[in-house]
């Protein structure tokens, strides 16, 4: 999933969406927030809530491939970045 480069409270519902259509087909997913250069809290509540459902199946995994400073600034901020285990994919 290739996330926007705006995640805003009008982005956070259909994100949310996509994150849940992905654990309830079992799949694993992919998120690249490289291009993301405005992320409010309520689309990194989403993705924090995401990456802890997927934990919690015990089946494919909620990662990572790439995020933007700008995303990983805002995950810091909310003391989010362990548990969205993004510090490695700074792009």
């Amino acid at each position: 999933m290739v996330l926007p480069a705006i995640l805003d409270l009008p982005a956070a519902a259909p994100l949310l969406k996509d994150c849940q259509a992905a654990l309830a087909r079992g799949e694993g997913l992919v998120i690249d927030a490289a291009q993301v250069g405005k992320v409010t809290t309520p689309c990194l509540q989403v993705l924090a809530s995401a990456k802890r459902a997927f934990a919690i199946t015990g089946g494919p995994a909620m990662q990572f491939s790439a995020v933007s400073p700008a995303f990983a600034e805002a995950a810091r901020g909310l003391k989010l970045d362990g548990l969205l285990e993004i510090e490695k994919d700074i792009a």
